[in-house]
């Protein structure tokens, strides 16, 4: 929408002061590249003060050239200004942790739901807590395992995992190739993956 309005667009006419709003609002989710484009357009415009608070949320330690040379148009009242913007700001934006876990609730409801559709009583015994920690921690593992390429095979192995804990306790599904051939073999869908998986792991757990 910053676009649409800072540039104009068919029938919608140029309104820069809208096109900062959108800027701003997808800069208080903490986006860093709308944070930076706030920035620049301060400097631009002269006010130093608000380009100096976004440069401070920005926060790149590697590359401190832009707010250092800030710094030194900056009157001593205009960084003391500059603080107390900052440090509003910081309560507004919503910060890189929070936007990542938000990410990964998200991508816990998509995989729970996947889920759900093909094997309904899957997590059944559990609590909504129980499944969504389960869910999440064996997200966590597949990726960390890097033997899992796709997001289908993702599915998959917290499908197996949660059999596994259901039948065989203390079983680490990643140790076991056979399961994770299954489990990397996307064509079946899940409900077949599942029966595959259970059969291997009664062969080759008693």
């Amino acid at each position: 929408m910053y676009a649409t309005y800072w540039f104009g667009d068919k029938d919608i006419p140029k309104d820069r002061d809208l096109a900062l709003r959108w800027l701003e609002r997808s800069a208080l989710h903490g986006n860093p590249e709308p944070q930076q484009s706030l920035a620049d357009a301060a400097e631009e415009s002269g006010d130093l003060v608000k380009a100096y608070a976004w440069l401070k949320i920005i926060d790149n330690t590697e590359d401190t050239s832009q707010l250092d040379a800030l710094k030194g148009k900056m009157s001593p009242e205009q960084l003391a200004a500059g603080e107390q913007r900052f440090a509003d700001l910081k309560q507004r934006v919503t910060s890189k942790q929070v936007m990542y876990d938000e990410a990964r609730d998200e991508e816990v409801a998509i995989f729970s739901a996947e889920i759900h559709f093909d094997l309904p009583d899957l997590f059944q015994g559990m609590t909504t807590a129980q499944r969504q920690a389960f869910v999440k921690a064996a997200i966590a593992k597949a990726r960390d395992s890097g033997q899992f390429k796709l997001h289908y095979a993702v599915t998959q192995y917290i499908i197996v995992s949660r059999l596994a804990q259901q039948r065989y306790p203390g079983v680490d599904v990643l140790q076991n190739p056979k399961l994770v051939a299954v489990i990397n073999h996307v064509d079946d869908g899940l409900e077949a993956a599942a029966k595959k998986s259970l059969a291997i792991m009664q062969k080759s757990y008693k």
